[in-house]
């Protein structure tokens, strides 16, 4: 059994570390404003934090998503606010009545970003099928 004050002195240490890394995020963000949606289909804005590594690693995330946001026969976009697209792959886990999609996991494929720098990426939704999902294959190729 862990003692009780165990749990606490481990609920302060997260608590200070999380203080303690706050105003390096807060520092890295205010150079690159999280993008807001302005136009016809764009859903939400997200910033990227680089820990320097390669392009193309994969970050994954759950995305809940308002009626009418991504509807069936929409597939789910991402763009860099400079312009670029990155991969994105999506697994509608639930959908509204209407169709649309409600709870989904994103995996997107982020761009090389150095210690400390900052992307914003916009999600949003366009006219379009989602590629059918290869089969898997003997020895997981």
């Amino acid at each position: 059994m862990t003692p009780p004050f165990t749990l606490g002195r481990r609920a302060a240490l997260l608590g200070a570390a999380a203080l303690l890394a706050a105003p390096s995020l807060a520092r890295a963000a205010a150079g690159t404003g999280l993008p807001c949606p302005a136009r016809p289909g764009e859903i939400t804005g997200l910033l990227l934090q680089g820990g320097g590594g390669p392009s193309g690693a994969v970050a994954v995330f759950g995305q809940a998503f308002r009626p009418g946001d991504l509807p069936a026969g929409h597939v789910l976009e991402a763009r860099l606010t400079n312009g670029g697209a990155l991969p994105v792959q999506l697994d509608i886990r639930n959908r509204h009545p209407d169709g649309s999609a409600r709870l989904a996991l994103v995996a997107l494929a982020t761009p090389a970003l150095g210690q400390g720098q900052v992307a914003g990426v916009m999600l949003s939704a366009r006219p379009g099928q989602q590629p059918a999902a290869a089969p898997p294959q003997a020895g997981g190729r």
